[in-house]
């Protein structure tokens, strides 16, 4: 398998595809993707970046939960 078999697309739109809300995929691919500090994200979005910083979290569990299954696949 090549790399690009084994990523999974985090474009923002495949985010809320795959049933994060907007907001939530908002705040992990400015973070994750484009590297701005959650306090920077806070700021485009009139939040504050602890909102920010549950997302990540929330969204890293959510994603950990798809490929758990997966990986399991592999085995």
């Amino acid at each position: 398998m090549s790399d690009d078999e084994n990523n999974i697309d985090i474009s923002l739109n495949n985010l809320v595809a795959m049933g994060l809300t907007p907001a939530r995929a908002y705040h992990y691919h400015r973070v994750v993707v484009k590297g701005q500090s959650p306090e920077q994200v806070a700021e485009l979005r009139d939040c504050t970046p602890e909102n920010v910083t549950r997302s990540l979290e929330y969204v890293h569990d959510y994603l950990q939960d798809l490929i758990e299954p997966l990986e399991d696949d592999d085995e």
